[in-house]
């Protein structure tokens, strides 16, 4: 059964256990640049919706939370009011993603 989590704007997003494998299969280094437990992760995810430092839209009305860490960014995509993954991203790509991926910033 999916969590809910319940967004800064009151979106309810769903966390599916499919898209936490997906995250740990695909985006490992969450745990170990974090240093983080899948406990820990998924907690996180959670803080990031529900608490962004920033939120970003694109043309297929993805949405992008995100929530500095150090000189990381989290990145958790929601499509459809689902997670659908979540990644680590620079400030490189965090620069080059606002100038060209996404559309405007929510929040």
């Amino acid at each position: 059964m999916p969590l809910r989590v319940k967004a800064f704007d009151g979106l309810l997003v769903e966390l599916p256990n499919e898209a936490i494998e997906h995250i740990l299969r695909k985006h490992p280094d969450m745990l170990s640049i974090l240093n983080l437990t899948k406990g820990q992760l998924v907690q996180k995810i959670i803080n990031t919706i529900e608490k962004p430092d920033e939120v970003y839209i694109d043309i297929y009305n993805a949405r992008y939370f995100l929530k500095r860490t150090n000189d990381l960014y989290i990145n958790v995509i929601v499509g459809g009011g689902t997670v659908r993954t979540t990644y680590l991203i620079s400030t490189d790509t965090y620069a080059r993603m606002r100038r060209i991926k996404w559309l405007r910033r929510l929040f």
